[in-house]
C-alpha cells in the first residue's frame, strides 16, 4: 500500500526547494579530472536487495553481493573524482530493506540523485549487457519480466492501483524530475555502451517502487544478467566492478558538467555562501 500521507508531504517538502536543475554548481573544464562544485551535493546509492532477498542468482554469484560490492566502489570513485559530493549507501552490509524505505533515506536527506543498483536476469541466461531505467507506469511486455523480479512480491505500479489524489502526486514529482532522470540514465547507457562487454541494450521507463516516490532525479541501473556467463565474469571480476563504478561516476560527473553549462547559459550566478541548495 502506498504511503499517501508521507508522500504528499515529501512532495510538498520539495516544492519549497528547487530541483537540481537550478541547483548551483560550476565545472572547471571538459578535461580536467576534477568537477569543482559549489556546496555539497548529496548522491544516494542503492545497492539493491541484501539480506534474506538474494535477488537474481548466477551459476557463482548473487546479486546482493555484486550490488553491494560495486556500490562500495562507486562510492569511493565519486569522493575521489568528485570531492566536493557526498555519497550516502541505503545498506553497507548484507541487509535486508524494504523498497519503500530506500527511496525514504533519499528524500529524508534531501538527495540530489538516486541511482538504484541491480543485476538482471532472464529465462534462457541469453540475454546480456546492461540495461538503465527510469521511472514510469508502462507496462509493455519487455518491462514487465523486470519489473516482477526488482519489485519482489510487490507488484508494479499502474495507474489502476492509484487513486486520483495519489496520480496527481506521482505525475507533478515525475514531471519534475523525469528529463533530469533520462538525462542521466543516456549517459550511464553511452558509458555502458562503450565499456560493458555486453554493451548497453536500453534506457526504459517503468514501474519500479523503489523510483516511485523518489523526490529528485533518480535511475536505476542493471549492470548486466547474472545468468549470462559471459556477463557474469564481467560482474564478479575485480576488472569488470571497477569499470562499472568508474563509468557510472563519468556519467555523474558529466551530467553535472551538462548542469553548470546550463547555469552559465542562463547567466545564473550562484550564491557561495547558500551551498548546493539554493
Amino acid at each position: 500500500m502506498i504511503n499517501y500521507d508521507w508522500c504528499a508531504k515529501a512532495f510538498r517538502l520539495h516544492l519549497m526547494l528547487p530541483f537540481l536543475g537550478g541547483l548551483s554548481f560550476v565545472a572547471t573544464s571538459f578535461n580536467e579530472p576534477k568537477v569543482r562544485i559549489i556546496g555539497h551535493p548529496l548522491i544516494v546509492i542503492d545497492p539493491g536487495h541484501g539480506g534474506h532477498d538474494h535477488g537474481a542468482r548466477g551459476s557463482s554469484s548473487l546479486e546482493k553481493e555484486v550490488n553491494l560490492n560495486v556500490a562500495l566502489r562507486l562510492r569511493d570513485q565519486i569522493l575521489l573524482q568528485i570531492p566536493e559530493a557526498r555519497v550516502m549507501l541505503t545498506r553497507e552490509s548484507d541487509a535486508f530493506l524494504p523498497l519503500p524505505e530506500r527511496t525514504a533515506i533519499a528524500n529524508t536527506h534531501n538527495a540530489d540523485l538516486f541511482i538504484s543498483l541491480h543485476c538482471n536476469s532472464n529465462r534462457n541466461g541469453q540475454v546480456r549487457g546492461a540495461e538503465t531505467y527510469i521511472m514510469g507506469l508502462h507496462k509493455s511486455g519487455q518491462n514487465l519480466e523486470v519489473t516482477a523480479m526488482e519489485n519482489g512480491n510487490q507488484e508494479d505500479i499502474g495507474l489502476d492501483q492509484l487513486s486520483m489524489e495519489e496520480i496527481i502526486i506521482f505525475n507533478q514529482l515525475q514531471d519534475q524530475n523525469l528529463a533530469k532522470s533520462r538525462e542521466l540514465a543516456m549517459l550511464f547507457h553511452d558509458q555502458f555502451s562503450a565499456v560493458h562487454p555486453g554493451g548497453s541494450r536500453t534506457t526504459r521507463q517503468a514501474g519500479f517502487r523503489v523510483l516511485w516516490q523518489a523526490a529528485m532525479p533518480s535511475v536505476l541501473v542493471e549492470m548486466g544478467y547474472i545468468n549470462n556467463p559471459s556477463d557474469e565474469s564481467f560482474l564478479i571480476s575485480d576488472e569488470g566492478k571497477d569499470k562499472i563504478a568508474k563509468s557510472l561516476t563519468q556519467s555523474l560527473q558529466d551530467y553535472l558538467i551538462l548542469r553548470s553549462r546550463e547555469l552559465a547559459t542562463a547567466s545564473i550566478q550562484p550564491d557561495i555562501s547558500s551551498g548546493w541548495r539554493q
